[in-house]
């Protein structure tokens, strides 16, 4: 009896070890063929053109998300697969911000701020910033001194603004502060920037949901496709530079070899869609699922979108705990906060005096309206349509405003139309109109 227990229990433990290692084998197998058809969405570039930074433009910041270095931005720059040298890709001045005027603010007579985001970050045809012409333009026509601060950060919206309007409010003290706003920063979540290190020498950027330097959340903290080394430097440059050691001798330099490896690996992942299936989960059978319903993912969702960045799912503003925290403090202050809306190529043809393409960029409608009324109860301010102010000849033919039918971001002319409009604007608000004529 003894003997046929032991033998039962032998035969079961072999079948149990026998079921998991099939299961295991099968899940490795499928896991093998996605990562295959993934692999297949990808062709790399043969001769690529990029850029590899040695420094980092970005700092975390726990109020504004981040913040820009200001330390110069050194690049290694390759076109069309062959290193051409480096170059400065930008730097921040001592607030963390693109443009300037900050070098005047503290003695200036009149101190204002802007809060944005990439569509306030564009150059004029002599690269200055939209809060640069304005400077200018204020500074002539009031005969006094005037900066504007930029606080501007590409890809961020509104709860960004509002945060970030409340921190220059408590720190810099401006006399009013300035919020432009596209239709598509509506529905923007918040995010913060963290560049970490990696091996040898890389560091990876990454867009996280959560204030903290440091994410352990793969869900709440994506990398981005950007090639970051700190091998990348002033010496290394000066030593490769194509004009003095010739590019055969480049090409064939270590860290060159090593940075076309890096890009091509983040552009791979970069195309690659996000699997949502844990191949390894203790909770399904994936032989199982195939024998029952002759689908080894049966009830699974295999690829999604990474959640940073999905749009905001709010209708009010208010219902964000930390928005109202920021509104309450701004207000406290006593600083104006202005909503000016920021048009795009479809709303300049669609409304001269102003309006919104919600659903032309990809804002719900319902939404949308909700989330403007919202916001301007909190700050008890109405949006204002800058289009409305943009002088007559600039509406002949918007496109010329902007970078093409397809990109909306103001060019070259669409910069001193904007600011020739926030001129106007401001000088005609009520809320600045008495302060732009009698700031001390």
């Amino acid at each position: 009896m003894r003997k046929l227990i032991g033998t039962a229990a032998g035969i079961i433990v072999a079948v149990a070890l026998t079921v998991l290692l099939v299961e295991a084998l099968y899940r490795y197998y499928l896991s093998s063929i996605v990562a295959a058809e993934i692999a297949k969405t990808f062709k790399p570039d043969e001769r690529p053109s990029f850029g590899a930074y040695g420094v980092p433009p970005w700092i975390f910041d726990r109020d504004q998300g981040f913040v820009f270095n200001q330390r110069p931005w050194l690049a290694a720059i390759f076109k069309d697969g062959a290193f051409t040298g480096c170059q400065i890709g930008g730097q921040a001045d001592r607030y963390g911000n693109m443009g300037k005027g900050a070098e005047a603010y503290d003695g200036a007579d009149l101190r204002l701020a802007i809060v944005g985001s990439s569509y306030s970050m564009v150059g004029d045809e002599n690269g200055r910033l939209v809060n640069e012409v304005l400077m200018e333009r204020l500074s002539q026509r009031l005969g006094r001194r005037v900066s504007i601060l930029n606080f501007s950060r590409d890809a961020t919206g509104v709860l960004t603004y509002v945060d970030t309007a409340r921190y220059v409010a408590e720190k810099f003290k401006p006399h009013a502060i300035v919020a432009l706003i596209n239709v598509t920063a509506l529905i923007y979540q918040r995010h913060w920037r963290v560049v970490l290190p990696e091996d040898d020498g890389f560091r990876r950027m990454y867009f996280s949901l959560d204030p903290v330097e440091h994410p352990t959340d793969p869900g709440r903290a994506v990398p981005q496709a950007i090639v970051i080394n700190d091998g990348v430097n002033d010496e290394w440059c000066a030593r490769l530079d194509p004009k003095r050691s010739g590019a055969s001798n480049a090409d064939r330099d270590p860290l060159i070899q090593r940075l076309f490896a890096r890009h091509d690996k983040l552009q791979r992942e970069k195309v690659a869609p996000a699997v949502l299936i844990d191949f390894w989960r203790t909770d399904v059978s994936f032989a199982m699922n195939l024998l029952r319903h002759g689908e080894p993912f049966h009830g699974m969702t295999m690829f999604g979108d990474q959640p940073i960045y999905s749009p905001l799912t709010l209708d009010r503003y208010t219902d964000d705990p930390g928005f109202n925290a920021s509104v309450k403090t701004i207000a406290k202050t006593g600083i104006p906060l202005l909503p000016v809306h920021i048009p795009t190529l479809p709303e300049m043809r669609s409304f001269p005096d102003g309006g919104y393409e919600f659903a032309a960029h990809g804002v719900p409608p319902r939404r949308g309206k909700s989330l403007v009324a919202d916001l301007e109860g909190a700050l008890n301010e109405p949006f204002v349509h800058l289009y409305r102010s943009y002088p007559a000849t600039y509406k002949s033919d918007p496109v010329q405003l902007v970078y093409s039918e397809a990109d909306s971001h103001p060019n070259k002319l669409g910069v001193q139309a904007m600011a020739e409009a926030l001129e106007r604007m401001l000088l005609e608000h009520p809320a600045t109109s008495k302060l732009l004529l009698h700031t001390n």
